[in-house]
């Protein structure tokens, strides 16, 4: 027999690290002989924003270099029915992938992250409008966001 569950905390929220061990099942009273338990990935779509332009050209290029190197990790760990979209940031937001683009082209993208030319960096907006981008996603979802933004007692 197949059983297919989904396991959720009651907020609706997927729980990490399920294991083999955290499932029991009971027929009739008795705890029956588990023979194989299967995690299945469920796709995740996600938004990757990254600053890229701040206040100093040094900041600028750590920022490409970092942006690239994570950007390529982050392809690394994620699942091929996963889908990610790639935003960068200064002054405005730039749409570098869809979330329809394949692995390959993701790789090239972060091949062409290059150092910009000194530019304001403009998180809060960014955010927004990826926040609005993300809205017609179906699904699980998420926004990674690298940046250098500081706070500046904003939140105290």
């Amino acid at each position: 027999m197949t059983i297919k569950l989904r396991v959720q905390d009651p907020n609706g929220y997927f729980l990490p690290n399920i294991r083999r061990d955290n499932f029991a099942v009971y027929e009739d009273g008795v705890k029956q002989r588990i023979v194989t338990v299967e995690i299945e990935h469920a796709p995740v779509s996600i938004a990757l924003l990254m600053e890229l332009g701040g206040r100093y050209h040094t900041l600028n290029q750590t920022l490409a270099s970092e942006d690239a190197q994570i950007g390529r990790g982050l392809l690394d760990e994620i699942g091929r029915a996963d889908k990610v979209a790639v935003f960068t940031y200064n002054s405005t937001l730039h749409a570098l992938a869809g979330f329809n683009e394949g692995h390959q082209f993701l790789d090239q993208v972060f091949d062409g992250i290059s150092v910009p030319q000194f530019s304001e960096a403009n998180f809060y907006d960014a955010l927004l409008a990826t926040l609005n981008r993300m809205r017609p996603v179906s699904g699980r979802k998420a926004i990674i966001v690298i940046s250098s933004v500081e706070r500046r007692g904003y939140f105290q």
